[in-house]
Formats: C-alpha cells, structure tokens, sequence
C-alpha cells in the first residue's frame, strides 16, 4: 500500500513536468520562428539588386540600381561582349543614374554582361543582348527580376512604329524607339516583335526573343566540384559533379571535355546532388575539363576546371592502388611529377 501510496503522486509529478517542458519547448520554438522571420524580411530589404542598363541611341548607356533602402558606395563592371571590360566604377549611390559611353566597331549580336557592388562585397549581375546591324539596331535583357521595370529600345530603317508580344499574354500596342515592361511572374517567355512603317504596312511577328524572368534576389549557382581521376592511360573514365544553389532551385550541368568532343549539357537535378558522368579519352595528352551550373531560371555559377593527363605506360599497375588513387587526386598528380 505504501509503495502505491507513492507511485501516484510520483507519475502525477512526472505528467506535469512532461506538459511544462513541451510548453517551454513550444514557447522557445516560436521565439526562435519569429526572430529567424524578422532577420530574413531584414535581409530581403536590405539586399544589393542587380544593376539595370538602358539605351536611346546604342553609343551611351545609362546604368543604376533599383532598391527598397538607399544603399550607398556602389559599384558597376561591365563586359560589353567585344572584348572591351569597363573594370569597376564608383561609387555611386544606389537609384543614381549613371552615363557611360561605348561603341562597337563592327556588326553583330553582343552579349552583355553589368554586375552591381555594395560595399560589403557582394555582387549582383545581369545579361543584355545587343543586335547592331547597318538597318537593324535592338538592345534589350534577356535574364531580369521580376517587379522591376526594364526599357526596350528600337530602331528599324523603314519603319516607324513597333510592337511587342511580351509572351504573357499581354501586347504592347504600337510605339515608336523606346518602351518599358516589367513582368510580374518568374519563368521563361518568348517576346516577339512586329513593326509597321508610315502607309500601314506590317511585317509578321518575328522569330521569339528568350527572356528568363527570376524571381528577386536570385542567385547564380555556387562553383560546381569536379572529382575523378587525373591521371591515367587511354580509356573511360567516371567524373562526379556537384554544386549547390543558393536558394535550393534545381540545377543543370555544362561540361566541357577538353578533347574536341561534343559538350554536354545534363538534365535537371537537386541542389546538393552529386553525378556522375562517363567520358572517353582515347588520345595521350592534357585535358582541361571545364564545368559550370545553371539554375532553373537561367543564371549560371562560375566556371570549375579540372585537369586530366592521359600518358603512356607500358608498366602493370595495380588496379586497387589506381582505385585507391581515384580518391586522392592530388597526391595522383604528384606521383605522375615524381616519375
């Protein structure tokens, strides 16, 4: 009797504790929930934009950056697709409008590329295509957030007005030069172009221009890791890939082989999976392999290279010591400068 005299109370106690702890628990966790929700809207505010660019007459480009608070000492870079780097500039507040000058000197489609600094460090880019042709001139993005507005600008010797098929859903109507659109929904549209001169006369719709609308404050796919062996004799080969993206969207692989085979471009996998790849080398020499990710919205990481030595050897080598090499690819290399 005495034993269960003591027994009740003793489990009674235990209840309760048990409750008390999991209200603390829960009342700890949704601290921990509110404060990581203040911190990330924080962030979101305070974050570098990509930079914008916009023409009127393709000789003098106008570049800034469009922000929710005022951020101070930024900087612009930028390539303009003819070999031609304008290296780092400012600083410059963000929203200020600042001139630049450039020109071509032949025909062709550029692409470009104009990245934004903070101060921090912290870099964001964007991608524009600029067609020059003696009667045909059109500067347009073609990898943008979405919420921001973007201008279009236009000349076609012959015609007056213009229009666009945003591939929204939406038309501009008929225009004349310059016109601005911002897309309100990340994904992948086809923007097609008309144009009519001054007696009415249209051409038909042209062939779709890509533009990948992502959403704000995407970022580009960490380097990508290249793993496999780095020396060996002519023959097939496994090589692992593996990236991760900063904001955890699905990636795709380029690869360069090095050798003057095909590229290869892969299907789509999770951020942080790791492939594996097969490739041939049938020749002696050095190879560099070069690899880079690119998330679903179309922004591409950095380049990765990995160097690969196909030699002759007409000794018999072990194959579990080659298998145990596979792992240690840096101390493969050293022996294959030691022999």
């Amino acid at each position: 009797m005495k034993k269960e005299w003591l027994i009740k109370p003793l489990a009674l106690s235990i209840v309760v504790l048990f409750i008390i702890s999991c209200v603390i628990s829960s009342s700890a966790s949704n601290v921990v929930i509110e404060k990581s929700s203040k911190t990330s809207t924080k962030a979101i505010l305070d974050q570098l934009l990509s930079p914008v660019m916009w023409t009127e007459n393709f000789s003098i480009f106008y570049i800034s950056t469009t922000n929710v608070s005022n951020i101070s000492n930024v900087y612009y870079w930028i390539d303009w697709g003819d070999g031609d780097i304008t290296d780092w500039i400012g600083p410059y507040n963000s929203n200020e409008t600042v001139s630049i000058s450039h020109e071509w000197d032949y025909d062709g489609i550029y692409q470009i590329i104009a990245k934004a600094k903070n101060q921090a460090g912290e870099i964001r880019r964007i991608f524009y295509s600029l067609t020059l042709f003696s009667d045909f001139k059109f500067f347009h993005p073609s990898i943008v957030w979405v919420d921001i507005i973007y201008k279009f600008t236009i000349h076609w010797e012959g015609f007056e007005y213009y229009m666009f098929d945003w591939g929204d859903g939406n038309l501009s109507g008929w225009f004349t030069g310059n016109i601005s659109y911002k897309w309100s929904f990340p994904g992948i549209y086809e923007l097609k172009l008309k144009a009519k001169d001054i007696y009415g006369y249209e051409t038909p719709w042209s062939e779709p221009y890509v533009i990948t609308i992502t959403p704000i404050g995407n970022q580009p796919p960490n380097l990508t890791f290249v793993k496999g062996r780095a020396v060996g004799r002519p023959g097939t080969y496994k090589y692992k890939f593996k990236t991760t993206d900063p904001d955890r969207d699905n990636v795709s692989y380029y690869i360069e082989w090095g050798d003057g085979t095909p590229d290869y471009l892969t299907g789509w996998y999770h951020s942080g999976e790791e492939i594996t790849l097969e490739h041939t080398y049938s020749k002696f020499g050095k190879y560099m392999i070069r690899a880079l990710a690119k998330d679903i919205y179309g922004l591409k990481g950095p380049w990765a290279s990995f160097e690969v030595s196909i030699q002759r050897n007409s000794r018999v080598v072990n194959v579990l010591f080659l298998r145990f090499l596979e792992h240690f690819p840096m101390l493969e290399k050293l022996l294959f400068l030691l022999k």
